[in-house]
């Protein structure tokens, strides 16, 4: 059975009537008419994936704004800490240098944070990317 262009491009969820009846004389080797109620389950399930796939595209756009937030407050938090540390580090006393050092390692940690965090935005949208297709 030739899958037509249209799924192949992933354009239209689904199979046509006449893919479904070919699958089953192809497969099984009966013939089935264009009436035959069998023809409703490919109705069913055409309509099921149309839904999937508009989930998924809701998904897909709830989730880059769900990160796109998350990386912001984390460039908050950075800039802060950077400005932070700007601040201390003008000071030349063993208090002061460390304050910076306390400053350094809470830097360290955010930058640590929002790395983990672009690698699980990166694997998720890789899993979504190789789940969709």
């Amino acid at each position: 059975m030739a899958v037509s262009e249209e799924l192949q491009e992933g354009t239209r969820p689904g199979m046509s009537m006449d893919e479904a009846r070919a699958l089953l004389h192809g497969v099984h080797k009966v013939g089935v008419s264009e009436d035959d109620p069998i023809l409703m389950l490919v109705t069913i399930h055409n309509a099921f994936l149309r839904e999937l796939e508009d989930q998924l595209r809701r998904h897909n756009v709830a989730s880059a704004s769900t990160i796109g937030e998350a990386l912001e407050a984390m460039r908050k938090t950075l800039d802060q800490e950077t400005q932070k540390f700007a601040a201390l580090a003008s000071g030349q006393t063993a208090k002061e240098i460390r304050a910076v050092n306390d400053s350094l390692k809470t830097a360290r940690i955010t930058v640590l944070v929002c790395t983990v965090c672009m690698l699980a935005v990166g694997a998720a949208l890789i899993f979504v990317a190789v789940g969709v297709r």
